[in-house]
This record gives structure tokens, sequence and C-alpha cells, in this order.
């Protein structure tokens, strides 16, 4: 069984005594019909495709998951809210910089 904690910024979603090594970070790219499409950050070449309730609650497109998948399995997954705050203010950034060379 799945259990959740929130500690921090963070929402934590996985199997009871996981190690959090091997953790890897995903953009959720699409969420349809139930299925979640993730994309490994460090490559986005790399995809996975799972059922949305593998991710912790609440998670939408644009998110980016920390998780550990192991065997096809999600080991544990939190939403990374610092990240996603992160690439928020960089994309916003590099929209200011476009909007001032005009």
């Amino acid at each position: 069984m799945l259990s959740s904690a929130r500690t921090g910024g963070l929402i934590k979603y996985g199997l009871p005594g996981t190690r959090m090594d091997n953790v890897k970070q995903y953009t959720v790219d699409a969420i349809e019909e139930g299925m979640v499409r993730l994309l490994l950050r460090d490559d986005e070449r790399v995809s996975l495709v799972m059922s949305v309730d593998a991710l912790p609650p609440g998670v939408r497109e644009g998110d980016i998951v920390d998780a550990v998948i192991r065997d096809g399995q999600v080991r544990s997954a939190s939403i990374n809210r610092q990240a996603i705050g992160d690439a928020r203010a960089r994309v916003n950034d590099l929209l200011n910089r476009l909007r001032q060379r005009r």
C-alpha cells in the first residue's frame, strides 16, 4: 500500500521504507485519460508512461517530480515545488529579455 507524507514544500508519496537514493527528476509532460507521460529531465528523449495514480494526488502537467522508479513501479515520488518555481522564474526571465530586445 502506498503512503504519503508532507515535508516542507514537498509532497512525498511512496512505499513505506523506500530509500531516496536513485532519485531522478521528471517533468510531467502530459496527462490524458488517467495516464501520465514523464520526461527524464537529464535526457528528455527518455519518457515513461504510467497510471497517474502512481504519482502524488494533484500532480499537473508541467510539474517537476522527484521519483524512484524501479522495475516499472514508482517506489517513491514527490512534487518538487522548489524546482517548479525555479523553472518558472527562468522562463519569465527569458521572456522578459526577449521583450526588451524589441
